[in-house]
């Protein structure tokens, strides 16, 4: 059986059309009156230039348009997307100030989940800056060397002085070091895995035709790969969704051949080296106080071959058909641990798999999702609690439609969020967060659930309108939406969850698939211990490398090479045993 075939969806070639020609032109919005002018005007023979871009762009979009309705699956928020481009979904963008009222702005960039919230999640809120204090231009675009924290150091000592020397201008004083050397920035290419052959020189007796070798220097290394070559294959395949094949292609024009099969091989050499760190890793993610969960869709083509030889065996098939990739990010003692799971089951599947190795003296944890019931667990006691600006999406979407409702949900929201900055900005403890928003963000949130039940109970919204839905949404769901008013350390939101998923989104974009299940276990080890590292601003290439050249110490003792504490131990077995 050939490539399954979906229907219906849009060809990559009029998407690519409509994203091409929508960049060229700005969208044109014209009230009646403007219409009815323009149609006149027509009419009458006297079309002015700019008439001419307007009709033009009335015609083509009538075009798509008739074009992409043959596609019967395309949500009105594709096609508003494909239209008009994505937006942001902050309030302040949504609806412009001053008498303009519920205009939107559509020409902000943001896009997806890019909500005002997202942002907030794990950020504080900069210091402010002093009235004296000389800001730095906006956009200067330019980078200082302590901005390239990577970079070779080459100490260059002057060529004809030297500290102590008597100063060529005046004669009479003498030289002593600056100690603030100039320092000049030079950006060198090359290919991401560089190779060095070392010639051996050889020597032959001319009476006894013994051979004598040039012995290979300390910097050779053992390994044909070193470490950090390793590092830089998974962080090209699964931090940054490089397939294997690109990379060998990109290396084999750069000379310096890598075929996939090859770096397969390294991957599987670097995961049997990190892989105790993971098992910690998990042990640790299933004490969190707070866990969010999500998963989206991935392909395995061992699942997929395996379900259509049972169809053409006549075999009955799983009632589930779907692979996923689910995200769990765990808040445990100040930290916080990302891990990946692709395969058959759901997130909350998932989630229980993880809870099952909970120490069952612990308090059930914060459970932190969507309202979607794949995302809930079923052996494991949990509090839940549902994400806000799932809810609050909802009502972005209506805007255009519904400005004036739409905006008292918003800015009622917005105020929470505020409330909800201020308490980390003042790093204020669980309780002291709990209590101010039972009493800055309480009466709010009383307000807007009495609001919503207006419009539905006095009829004042059609039920069954997409506004309507998107009010009852709110309101069935409205207990584990107000967590953070009766639960300590209770989130807002899932935007965390949602921003650490785009790991392996971008992986998707660009593999599409794992060929087979043990493959899609190892690529999500790697994104684990890659985005982990990202949470906790830890340098991934460093701690990948470091794993792997310290490997005997890491097996035996994996405890101390958590992203948070590798470099202490690091430190302690320079100093104690001379490591480099």
């Amino acid at each position: 059986m050939g490539k399954r075939k979906y229907k219906y969806e849009i060809p990559d070639e009029l998407d690519k059309e409509i994203q091409r020609e929508m960049g060229k032109h700005s969208v044109k919005e014209l009230t009646d009156e403007q219409v009815d002018e323009l149609i006149h005007r027509a009419e009458s023979g006297k079309l002015r230039s700019e008439d001419v871009e307007i009709i033009r762009w009335g015609f083509k979009t009538l075009s798509w348009l008739y074009r992409l309705l043959e596609f019967k699956n395309i949500s009105l928020s594709r096609l508003r997307k494909l239209l008009f481009g994505s937006r942001s979904e902050k309030t302040r963008k949504i609806f412009k100030d001053g008498s303009e009222g519920n205009q939107i702005d559509d020409e902000d960039p943001d896009n997806e989940v890019e909500t005002e919230v997202e942002d907030k999640e794990d950020r504080l809120e900069s210091q402010e800056d002093s009235s004296n204090e000389e800001k730095k231009r906006k956009g200067h675009g330019r980078n200082g060397a302590k901005d390239y924290p990577g970079a070779e150091i080459k100490e260059i000592l002057h060529g004809s002085l030297k500290p102590g020397d008597k100063c060529p201008e005046c004669i009479k004083g003498k030289l002593y070091d600056f100690n603030r050397p100039r320092l000049v920035l030079r950006i060198r290419g090359s290919a991401p895995i560089k190779a060095i052959i070392f010639k051996l020189q050889r020597l032959r007796c001319s009476s006894c035709m013994m051979l004598f070798t040039a012995e290979l220097p300390a910097e050779a290394g053992e390994e044909k790969y070193d470490a950090e070559s390793g590092t830089m294959i998974a962080l090209l395949k699964y931090g940054n969704g490089f397939p294997f094949y690109r990379l060998g292609k990109f290396q084999s024009d750069q000379g310096i051949p890598l075929p996939p099969g090859t770096q397969w091989d390294v991957i599987k050499s670097v995961f049997a080296k990190i892989f105790p760190v993971f098992e910690v890793l998990e042990n640790l993610a299933s004490q969190g106080d707070v866990l969010h969960n999500d998963d989206t869709g991935a392909k395995i083509l061992s699942i997929i071959k395996e379900r259509e030889k049972a169809r053409e065996n006549g075999e009955k098939g799983e009632e589930r058909t779907g692979t996923f990739t689910s995200g769990i990010l765990s808040k445990v003692d100040g930290h916080r641990i990302a891990l990946y799971y692709s395969g058959r089951d759901h997130a909350g599947e998932n989630l229980d798999n993880l809870l099952d190795h909970r120490p069952s003296e612990l308090d059930p944890p914060i459970h932190m999702s969507d309202a979607l019931k794949q995302n809930e667990t079923k052996r494991n006691k949990t509090r839940d609690v549902n994400c806000l600006s799932h809810g609050r999406r909802k009502f972005v979407d209506l805007v255009k439609i519904f400005p004036d409702e739409c905006r008292e949900v918003l800015e009622k929201l917005r105020v929470v969020y505020k409330n909800d900055k201020k308490t980390k900005n003042k790093k204020m403890t669980g309780r002291q967060r709990l209590l101010y928003h039972q009493e800055k963000s309480g009466p709010v949130m009383e307000e807007l659930e009495e609001w919503l039940k207006d419009q539905i109970e006095n009829n004042k919204v059609e039920e069954n309108s997409s506004l309507g839905e998107a009010i009852n949404y709110m309101l069935n769901h409205w207990d584990k939406l107000t967590g953070f008013l009766r639960i300590e350390k209770a989130p807002l939101d899932n935007n965390i969850l949602e921003r650490c998923l785009k790991r392996f989104i971008l992986s998707r974009k660009n593999s599409y698939f794992y060929r087979t299940e043990y493959g899609a276990f190892v690529g999500g080890v790697f994104m684990s211990i890659i985005e982990t590292c990202h949470l906790e601003g830890v340098n991934p290439f460093r701690y990948i490398t470091a794993l792997q050249k310290y490997s005997n110490h890491v097996r035996g003792d994996p405890e101390k090479w958590l992203p948070w504490n590798y470099q202490e131990t690091v430190a302690r077995l320079s100093a104690s045993s001379g490591y480099p």
